[in-house]
């Protein structure tokens, strides 16, 4: 077995796992902490099947529209994990709905960037191909607003 071949098998059971977890928890354990659980979930899931569709798709329109697309499930899941352990630790006093739109702020923008990315190179400001015998594959230079959102979703994590 090839090493894309693994990385796919892998990514679907990561996927398939996630979307049973989301659909486990809303069916047996239908509450508000459960809800952020399940859109954690969900956002893994759909993050990884897009990254499937990114790995095995043959024409380069297709893998840099999953792999653009995928951003839009990435920048869910550390603002997901946040809400879930808050939940989780009973914290959610703080937890406002002003709160949640302040927090969905920069995943908003990412995805905007990461849509937009062509006008201003903010996301990645270059896209080179890897081409070996089995695998074609985008490599991003990753730009300015990438770094910006992935030390907020780091810090979102850490919290």
């Amino acid at each position: 077995m090839h090493f894309h071949q693994l990385y796919t098998v892998l990514l679907f059971s990561a996927a398939f796992i996630s979307a049973a977890l989301a659909l486990t928890v809303l069916r047996y354990r239908p509450t508000l902490g459960s809800h952020s659980f399940a859109v954690l979930m969900g956002a893994v899931s759909l993050w990884s099947f897009l990254t499937i569709f990114e790995v095995i798709s043959h024409d380069m329109a297709t893998k840099l529209f999953c792999g653009h697309l995928k951003y839009a499930f990435i920048v869910m899941v550390p603002v997901s994990w946040f809400v879930f352990s808050l939940y989780y630790s009973n914290r959610t006093k703080q937890l406002r709905p002003r709160q949640l739109v302040l927090l969905s702020l920069v995943p908003l923008t990412t995805v905007v960037m990461t849509a937009t990315n062509d006008l201003h190179h903010l996301m990645f400001s270059t896209i080179d191909w890897y081409r070996s015998e089995f695998l074609f594959v985008p490599l991003r230079e990753f730009g300015p607003w990438f770094w910006i959102h992935t030390v907020y979703s780091y810090a979102l994590l850490l919290l």
